[in-house]
């Protein structure tokens, strides 16, 4: 067989950052023969992908999936997916390889590598994907195997376009696997290798299952990702040295005689304090929430191995106006694939808080499919944290802490708000529904950048200058 032409088709949509990597991912390429087929469902995607040189762009139009393809009874529609239908058209010979515009190839050989084993005969060679930094599909349990649901996505397998003849994607999700299950049926002869090709542009594994969120590298970004799923990726704010320097200095405090409010390390600790307005910190803060922030919350967590905080949403944020308040999780040790956050995306304005929904609706579902009730689009994400990164989210979101490492895990948690949104103290145990607060007496809160003419919170000087502490 001659040198194959490949057929990388990429789906985007209202993401030039991420397309503009992926693209370039493809073009590093070492191997020559390569056509680039690309859809874009609206205008301002089309635009972009025009201005890109040496790709074919195709408009596509969103169509609702035909129920007698839906693959399983609970499967959720993902229109997206005929998107690549609308490109096969376009391929006449070689091999097929899917993209999203979040994903990129990893190994500028890729290409070669798969040349090599489609020229000796192979008509779907299948690879594995790094989906985060410690993330593999498939995993080493499944690798050489026939595709398993959820250990399979689209950029980790490439086929002869003939198999396309017969073999089509569905507009659901699970789409990936259910291609990969057919073309896998219908191949002659299958290969596997065992390299690592393709992956994720984030490694922190947030995959995108549609939203029109682009790449969070300027502030501006990080904010829509805020106001849109309720967090945005981890961001490195202090070294892991400095992490754990810190740890030492402020060993985890006993908050067994804290009174009502515990959470006030940041009045007390000069050097929690200078982390909270650590300009690392404070700068992404005054993006979400502007130039006026009070310090209200400062809290050290701490989990023995094999601990976990179940889901909940915090009983201080839920009676917080939109875009009012914010978290800020600070990774300090143990952090890693198997202790973090969870979070579940879309329900940080939901018409209730997690507790309502479990006291209301019962014990018995499962959480995605409760926070299914509140929103159609959720999905649960485990952002890989590393020691020294943070993530910002909003306190409204259903949240969950787990430790399934053998390391206790310790994570500083800072919240802001501002100053004309009421703060007040929770009462009782905050995995309770009906929530209940204390309107006296109020918290103290410290102003750490701008001013305060409200007079609604209790405001008290801060441990030091804020000049000081940058």
């Amino acid at each position: 067989m001659k040198a194959p032409l490949f057929n990388v088709l990429v789906r985007t949509s209202g993401r030039p950052l991420y397309f503009a990597d992926c693209i370039r991912s493809i073009r590093q390429q070492t191997y020559p023969r390569v056509r680039i087929l690309v859809s874009a469902d609206d205008a301002e995607t089309a635009a972009y992908v025009e201005e890109t040189e040496g790709v074919e762009g195709f408009r596509v139009e969103p169509t609702d999936p035909e129920p007698d393809t839906r693959p399983r009874p609970m499967c959720v529609p993902f229109p997206p997916n005929l998107y690549f239908n609308c490109l096969l058209k376009e391929v006449q010979e070689g091999v097929v390889i899917f993209l999203d515009d979040d994903d990129a190839f990893l190994d500028p050989h890729a290409l070669s590598s798969l040349a090599d084993s489609f020229q000796e005969g192979a008509d779907l060679v299948l690879w594995r994907v790094q989906m985060s930094r410690n993330w593999f599909v498939p995993d080493e349990a499944y690798a050489g195997k026939p595709p398993v649901f959820c250990q399979i996505t689209s950029c980790g397998f490439a086929a002869d376009h003939t198999l396309f003849d017969t073999v089509k994607w569905t507009g659901w999700k699970g789409g990936d696997f259910h291609l990969a299950e057919q073309l896998y049926a219908e191949a002659s002869t299958p290969c596997h290798l065992d390299l690592v090709l393709t992956g994720m542009q984030d490694q922190v594994a947030l995959p995108g299952f549609g939203h029109r969120l682009d790449k969070c590298n300027t502030n501006l970004q990080r904010k829509k990702w805020l106001e849109t799923l309720g967090f945005c990726p981890p961001v490195p704010v202090f070294t892991s040295d400095e992490a754990h320097r810190f740890l030492r200095d402020v060993p985890v405090p006993d908050q067994s005689g804290a009174g009502d409010w515990q959470k006030g390390l940041a009045l007390g600790s000069e050097r929690v304090f200078e982390v909270a307005v650590h300009p690392r910190i404070l700068e992404r803060v005054r993006v979400f929430l502007g130039p006026n922030v009070l310090l209200w919350g400062a809290t050290m967590i701490s989990k023995p191995p094999d601990e976990s905080l179940d889901w909940h949403s915090d009983v201080d944020s839920s009676a917080l106006p939109k875009g009012k308040a914010l978290n800020v999780w600070v990774a300090l040790q143990g952090a890693g694939l198997q202790s973090g956050l969870d979070l579940i995306s879309f329900t940080q304005d939901p018409a209730r808080p997690y507790q309502q929904v479990l006291a209301e609706d019962g014990q018995k579902k499962r959480v995605r499919a409760m926070a299914r009730s509140e929103h159609d689009s959720v999905r649960i994400h485990q952002p890989e944290l590393r020691d020294g990164e943070a993530v910002f989210f909003d306190g409204n979101l259903w949240h969950a802490s787990r430790n399934h490492s053998q390391e206790t895990q310790v994570a500083l948690l800072l919240q802001y708000a501002t100053p004309e949104t009421p703060i007040r103290i929770a009462e009782g145990n905050p995995l309770d529904w009906p929530f209940r607060r204390l309107e006296t007496p109020l918290p103290p809160t410290i102003l750490v950048c701008g001013e305060d003419n409200t007079g609604v919170n209790h405001v008290v000087p801060a441990p030091l200058p804020v000049n000081a502490a940058l």
